[in-house]
């Protein structure tokens, strides 16, 4: 027997802007999305909001270093009635800063990147999240 479908709607809008002028780097993003559920009630509908900014700089041999201020808030604006739900949807917020360390080939196509993110939350939900990733892009 086929499992009990419940209806979700989600409608999502995104704008960005990514600018490179005498070699800075300027990047920057605005999204948000509204969820409901109208199949179960109980359900609160609830808006999501982020964003976040990047700055850089192409420095010779293809090197960049950058910095990243993101924000996402996946209940910026929510209906609940309940107060333990509106207690935990109103502290799940994240704040992330990252420094990053690129190296775009001249010679191939292939960018190798180094990153290191800060992750900023609500104490009452906060976990150790904060990381290093290390990325290497082959394009062909």
């Amino acid at each position: 027997e086929a499992p009990d479908l419940l209806t979700e709607e989600h409608f999502g809008m995104t704008a960005d802007l990514l600018v490179d002028l005498y070699g800075v780097l300027l990047g920057g993003e605005l999204i948000q999305r509204s969820s409901s559920f109208p199949d179960v009630p109980a359900e609160p509908k609830r808006k999501a909001t982020g964003y976040h900014a990047s700055i850089g700089y192409r420095l010779p041999f293809g090197i960049i270093p950058a910095y990243r201020f993101a924000f996402y808030d996946p209940t910026a604006d929510f209906e609940a009635e309940d107060p333990v739900a509106k207690n935990q949807l109103a502290i799940d917020e994240v704040t992330l800063h990252s420094i990053a360390l690129s190296w775009l080939s001249p010679w191939h196509p292939l960018k190798v990147q180094c990153q290191y993110t800060i992750a900023q939350e609500d104490e009452a939900r906060s976990i150790d999240n904060n990381r290093f990733d290390a990325i290497v892009q082959v394009v062909f």
